[in-house]
């Protein structure tokens, strides 16, 4: 018997107020490209200007420079 892998969904609101639902895959390139300004995951809704989002710097350094001038 087969078994279908089934494609999460999450919620995200666009900067219209307009919430819509979308591949789990698409996440990424959506808040990188500023189509998003919110997403939902188990603990509420992520705001992406106000709160941390694992895996994105956002342009920021990571780590601190370490030379020794």
């Amino acid at each position: 018997m087969r078994t279908f892998r089934l494609r999460r969904l999450i919620p995200v609101r666009y900067p219209d107020g307009q919430v819509d639902k979308i591949p789990a895959p698409l996440l990424n390139t959506m808040i990188e490209t500023h189509q998003i300004v919110e997403f939902k995951r188990r603990g509420g809704w992520v705001v992406l200007d106000r709160d941390a989002i694992r895996g994105m710097n956002h342009g920021q350094l990571s780590c601190k420079e370490r030379r020794w001038h």
